[in-house]
């Protein structure tokens, strides 16, 4: 039996289930053979469970001595013949419960019309009602913070394998997202440690262009971004694939770096590409240098100092935009 109330009033709801003898027990099935299960109404705020029993077990005692109730995810339990037994149930110290979040009291129909400029969904997300009150869920195919676009992103990769569940060492083909995927693995079917910093490299260079892992719109040779990428790079054509964004709110040394980062992050061969740990150490250090230029300018005027001659590092603003960035990348090489 269940009791709830809604709404200031009580109401009573149960289900029965019969269970004659062990035979007849279903394994999984919790519809009316030894099990019963009723769902739980929108609204819901309050609720106790009554549990009785024809003839107190006399005719089950020898396998089901006592009756239960808990409130649990549906798709969670499972139920089977052990769950009759007096121990049965005794080990289960945690069950799952969804708690379903929802803004407010009010229905989206209600809000709407009431006060429509309380509404918190913004334009890009569909408001539903959720019990008392609402929820704001994102369009479909949108992707991005749907409260404050254009902010956050979402960039949607990944690699796994499947494995069954009585297996401990077979395993599956590589399961992952295409534009994203280590090309190592196609090739030896490996996922390491490298395949992961190979799919960093894809979404620094999302980042840096703005464009998609995968796209029909570029020529067919260069429809993987990271193709393209690497292919612009070499053809000294960084600045022409850059978002126009991030050149303008970005240093353009800096960008040079992470540029430079990012195709060594793609290289074909795992071996020859960085461990995640140096590029977030490299990435890091630009955030420092970001926050303290000044620590830069101190090093070039010690280190011109010492060798009485200007180093061969870049410092103040080359002539032209290929020649700051060759300048750059041969005292990376130097660095090196």
């Amino acid at each position: 039996m269940r009791h709830y109330r809604f709404l200031q009033q009580d109401f009573v709801s149960g289900c029965v289930s019969f269970c004659n003898d062990k035979e007849s027990v279903m394994e999984g099935s919790c519809s009316g053979i030894g099990c019963c299960q009723i769902t739980i109404p929108p609204k819901l705020k309050r609720f106790n469970v009554t549990l009785e029993s024809n003839d107190n077990h006399n005719k089950s005692w020898n396998y089901n001595p006592c009756s239960y109730g808990f409130l649990a995810e549906k798709e969670w339990f499972n139920f089977t013949l052990s769950d009759l037994a007096a121990d049965g149930h005794v080990d289960r110290e945690n069950i799952p419960v969804v708690l379903d979040w929802a803004i407010g009291n009010k229905t989206c129909e209600e809000v709407r019309r009431e006060d429509s400029a309380s509404l918190a969904c913004a334009p890009n997300s569909n408001c539903t009602t959720n019990g008392p009150g609402y929820r704001c869920y994102c369009n479909k195919g949108y992707q991005g913070n749907h409260i404050f676009p254009p902010r956050a992103k979402v960039s949607d990769f990944g690699a796994s394998r499947l494995v069954p569940l009585e297996e401990t060492q077979v395993t599956t083909l590589v399961q992952g997202t295409l534009g994203y995927l280590d090309p190592e693995c196609f090739q030896t079917g490996q996922l390491t440690d490298k395949s992961d910093v190979y799919s960093f490299g894809v979404v620094l260079a999302e980042l840096l262009t703005g464009e998609k892992p995968l796209s029909p719109d570029r020529s067919k040779e260069h429809r993987s971004l990271a193709m393209y990428f690497i292919a612009s790079m070499k053809e000294n054509r960084l600045f022409q694939i850059l978002e126009d964004r991030v050149v303008n709110e970005g240093q353009r040394e800096q960008l040079v770096v992470v540029a430079e980062l990012t195709r060594r992050c793609l290289k074909v061969k795992g071996e020859e590409r960085p461990t995640m740990k140096q590029v977030a150490a490299e990435l890091d250090g630009l955030r420092k240098f970001q926050e303290h230029p000044w620590v830069q300018g101190k090093q070039q005027e010690e280190t011109e100092s010492l060798l009485g001659e200007p180093s061969n590092r870049l410092v103040g603003n080359a002539s032209g935009q290929d020649s700051m960035e060759n300048q750059f990348m041969m005292s990376l090489e130097i660095a090196q």
